[in-house]
C-alpha cells in the first residue's frame, strides 16, 4: 500500500475532480478558489497531504488499508479528503472571513455529504456510525467554544488548548472505518491516543511555527497566551529564552505517545514518519535562531 500511495492519491484527487465538476456553477467556481487558495491543491494531485508537516489526513488511513481493496482504501482516502476540505472551508471563512459565507456553508455540506456517502457505501456496523456522530458533534461543539475563545471570553488555558483540539477528532474516522473492516475495531483505543497524541504534536508546533503571523493578526492562541508578551517583541524574546523549546519539548512528547500507539497497531510508516516529523520540528527551531542571530549580527541597515 505504501509503495502505491502515490497512484492511490491521484485516484483520490481524480474523483474528487470529477465530483466538483458536476456542482452548480457558484459551488464550482467556490471549489475552485479553495482548491487554488488553501495551499492543498486538493484537486490537483493532494500530494501536499503526504509532506511531514502536514495533519496525516490521507496517510493515517492510508497506513490502516495494508491488505484491503485499493477501490475500498480508494473511497476512504477521498471521505477523508472531502472531510478535511469541508472543514478547511468553514475556518478559513471563521478565522479569515474568507470567501461568501452562505457558499462557504452550501459547499461544506456537500463536502460533508460526499465525506458521508464515500464510507458510507462500506459500513454496515453501527458501532461506526455512533463513533461518526459522536466526533462531528465534538468538533462543532469545539469550534463553537474556540469562537468564544477568541472573542476574548474565557482564559485560554491547558484545558481550553485540550478542548479546542477536540475539533481535529474526525481525522479518526476514515482509519477507524478501516480498522473496522479488518477486523481490528477492539484496537480503537489505540487509534484514538495515535490520533490524539499526533494532533496535539500538530497544534503545538503549528502554534509556535505562526505564533508571530497569528499575534499580528490579534488571534488569540494559547501560545500567545502562554507567553504572556504584550506585542511582537515580547513574543519573540519569550520564544528565544525558552518559550520556544518548551512548546517544541511538549510537542515531542506528544509524539512519543503517538509512537508508543503506532507500536502497538504495528504500522512501520506511521513510525517512520512520526520520527522524520520531529527531525523537521527540530530543524524549523535550528532555523528560527539562526536567523534571529543574523539579524542582531548584521546590525541597522545604513541610513
Amino acid at each position: 500500500m505504501t509503495a502505491r500511495l502515490p497512484d492511490l492519491v491521484h485516484a483520490v484527487a481524480a474523483a474528487l475532480r470529477m465530483w466538483a465538476e458536476g456542482l452548480d456553477d457558484v459551488l464550482r467556481a467556490a471549489f475552485a478558489e479553495l482548491n487554488a487558495t488553501s495551499g492543498v491543491g486538493a484537486a490537483d494531485g493532494a500530494n501536499v497531504y503526504l509532506r511531514v508537516l502536514s495533519q496525516p489526513v490521507l496517510l493515517l488511513p492510508a497506513w490502516l488499508g495494508e491488505g484491503l481493496p485499493d477501490a475500498t482504501v480508494v473511497d476512504v482516502l477521498g471521505s477523508a479528503l472531502a472531510g478535511y476540505l469541508a472543514v478547511r472551508l468553514q475556518d478559513d471563512w471563521i478565522d479569515e472571513g474568507r470567501g461568501d459565507p452562505a457558499t462557504a456553508m452550501l459547499l461544506a455540506t456537500a463536502l460533508l455529504a460526499r465525506h458521508t456517502a464515500l464510507v458510507g457505501q462500506h459500513m454496515r456496523d453501527g458501532r461506526y456510525w455512533q463513533l461518526h456522530g459522536q466526533l462531528w458533534l465534538r468538533y462543532a461543539e469545539a469550534m463553537a467554544f474556540e469562537r468564544r475563545l477568541a472573542a476574548g471570553h474565557g482564559a485560554y488555558d491547558d484545558a481550553a488548548f485540550d478542548r479546542v483540539l477536540q475539533r481535529s477528532e474526525p481525522l479518526l474516522l476514515p482509519a477507524a472505518a478501516l480498522l473496522l473492516l479488518a477486523d481490528r475495531w477492539h484496537e480503537l483505543g489505540v487509534l484514538t491516543a495515535l490520533v490524539q497524541a499526533t494532533v496535539r504534536a500538530h497544534q503545538h508546533f503549528d502554534d509556535l511555527r505562526d505564533a508571530l503571523d497569528d499575534f499580528g493578526r490579534g488571534q488569540r492562541t494559547w501560545l500567545a497566551a502562554r507567553s504572556g508578551a504584550a506585542d511582537g517583541n515580547g513574543l519573540m524574546a519569550w520564544l528565544l529564552r525558552g518559550g520556544a523549546e518548551a512548546v517544541l519539548a511538549a510537542a515531542e512528547a506528544d509524539l512519543a505517545v503517538a509512537r508508543s500507539a503506532a507500536l502497538t497497531l504495528q504500522l512501520p510508516p506511521a513510525l517512520a514518519w512520526l520520527d522524520a516529523r520531529g527531525m523537521a520540528m527540530r530543524q524549523w527551531q535550528q532555523r528560527l535562531v539562526a536567523g534571529y542571530l543574523a539579524r542582531i549580527l548584521a546590525g541597522p541597515a545604513p541610513s
